[in-house]
């Protein structure tokens, strides 16, 4: 089991397809910023990376051993499912790449208004029941 390998072939998390940006400290900013990363200053006083981030090359974080505490601190459900022990790393894998496909621009239409984030959140709802059904 190796969340990170999982993590390090997803990347749903910092392309945009779940997230329009990242919060970070203010006291990350300038180190983002000598890493290459931008950030900025929301309307609402915050101050965030926007979404893909700029970090991001291809699957893989460019910055991983300095990410900001949001994304050090964040794991999606399917990465806490794995830790756990509910799927498989090779389950995790065929699930992500499940989710690309199916959410690949202009593909997400057929969903008809839910989004990327909702989808995957409905899918580990039954998928975390059945695993507690069979315990």
């Amino acid at each position: 089991m190796s969340v990170s390998e999982l993590c390090q072939s997803c990347a749903l998390c910092c392309n945009g397809a779940l997230f329009s940006h990242v919060p970070v400290e203010p006291e990350e900013v300038i180190a983002l910023r000598v890493l290459g990363v931008s950030s900025h200053t929301r309307p609402d006083g915050t101050v965030a990376m926007e979404q893909p981030c700029t970090a991001l090359q291809g699957n893989r974080c460019g910055i991983y051993a300095q990410r900001p505490k949001r994304c050090h601190e964040f794991n999606c459900l399917l990465a806490k499912a794995l830790h756990e022990g509910e799927t498989t790393l090779n389950e995790a894998l065929e699930i992500v790449r499940e989710a690309k496909e199916k959410f690949a621009a202009p593909a997400q239409a057929h969903l008809t208004g839910r989004s990327l984030r909702d989808h995957l959140a409905m899918y580990f709802v039954r998928r975390r029941a059945a695993f507690k059904a069979k315990k």
